[in-house]
């Protein structure tokens, strides 16, 4: 992904690694690229599959009003491209949402979903799509000077306060990237309802729900008690020192998570 001229050059996924494959799904109005950093770590152990998501930037909306299912079925339809039956699934907010759904259709060997979408009520959900909605719009009337501001650290952490415990730790490069990419997002023109999750209650796939205390879009007292009632045979590790978008504030952390589940299902703790 690279910035030229003010605008966001993206391509629609990433492909590479070798060994089990593993699904890396992303947050709403982010890419990809956001699992960057943890690329190094798990293409040793995996064959990665990340797809960006429909109505997000390099990929367009696949229809002109969109539901979860159409979300669900464009990353059944990348695995199938490359030939993936079943995967490991790894997905933060919508992304976790996502990795749920797919775990209904049977397409999941197991599941972390962090800080997942979905175990709301309407009224909650509106809300928290609200406040993402509402700093998109902010970033998208400060675009012009993002390359500008993004060299400043402290302008880097109130940026990203709200996904992120420490933004100034960010290279200027990667937060520009990131910003624009929310910038670039169609995904709330093609929404005209949140997605309520229903119970997983007949899903076997072994589950990881990943939680960290310091997650300011969906803070764990409110939202995570929805997901004890849909899936209550997940298992489930609360982290601290992190915010709602974990791998920008410890990658490393978050790849041995997800490499603790996926090779011996028993995720060790990290802060």
């Amino acid at each position: 992904m690279r910035v030229m001229n003010g605008q966001l050059t993206a391509t629609p996924y990433f492909v590479s690694g070798a060994g089990d494959p593993l699904v890396l799904l992303h947050g709403a109005t982010m890419s990809w690229h956001v699992w960057e950093p943890l690329f190094p770590l798990l293409t040793p152990h995996h064959r990665i599959l990340a797809p960006t998501l429909p109505g997000h930037t390099g990929r367009p909306a696949t229809a002109p009003v969109m539901a979860l299912d159409d979300i669900v079925d464009s990353v059944e339809s990348a695995m199938d491209d490359e030939s993936i039956t079943t995967a490991n699934i790894v997905g933060n907010s919508l992304g976790g949402l996502v990795a749920m759904e797919l775990a209904r259709r049977g397409r999941a060997r197991s599941v972390v979903a962090i800080s997942p979408a979905g175990g709301w009520t309407s009224e909650g959900g509106a809300a928290a799509a609200r406040a993402v909605s509402d700093g998109q719009r902010l970033v998208r009337m400060i675009r012009p000077i993002l390359p500008i501001a993004m060299r400043v650290p402290w302008m880097r952490q109130i940026a990203f306060r709200d996904i992120a415990r420490n933004g100034a730790r960010l290279a200027s490069g990667r937060a520009v990237q990131s910003l624009c990419a929310t910038a670039d997002s169609t995904l709330f023109e093609h929404f005209d309802e949140v997605a309520v999750a229903k119970p997983y209650v007949d899903v076997d796939t072994p589950v990881l729900i990943v939680w960290p205390t310091r997650d300011r879009i969906l803070p764990l007292r409110s939202h995570g008690i929805g997901w004890r009632t849909l899936a209550p045979g997940a298992t489930w590790k609360v982290i601290g020192g992190v915010g709602h978008v974990p791998m920008l504030d410890d990658p490393e952390g978050v790849a041995r998570t997800i490499l603790d589940w996926t090779r011996t299902g028993s995720p060790e703790l990290f802060t």
